[in-house]
């Protein structure tokens, strides 16, 4: 059977996939997709931005800093745009990867390591 519906010509083989994609086998292989891709884009974003937190870690500390509230609320902007910026990636994985195809367990690999 081909994995994305696009691959089909044949009606009752549409609907046969269309069958299989909406099963809950199907529906929680997808669930388990999104929060890999959410940890794998996450992940790769901390990794980028650790010295920001760094920063922030190192200004708290810094003895008389009397308004810390302000650090935090210094960062809160780019922190949201990060999450924004890597979560727009995690759309357009989902829309590359995961969206209109069926999803075996080897899938969950390649998401995480070549995707």
């Amino acid at each position: 059977m081909p994995r994305t519906l696009d691959d089909i010509d044949d009606d009752l083989a549409r609907a046969v996939f269309r069958a299989v994609y909406d099963s809950p086998v199907q529906k929680r292989r997808r669930r388990i997709a999104v929060a890999l891709l959410v940890i794998k884009h996450l992940g790769r974003g901390l990794v980028m931005i650790w010295p920001v937190y760094v920063v922030l870690l190192a200004l708290w500390l810094v003895p008389g800093g009397g308004e810390r509230g302000w650090y935090v609320l210094a960062l809160t902007p780019g922190v949201i745009g990060w999450l924004l910026i890597y979560l727009r990636g995690v759309r357009r994985d989902y829309a590359r990867h995961i969206a209109g195809h069926l999803l075996e367990p080897e899938d969950y690999r390649k998401l995480l390591f070549n995707g």
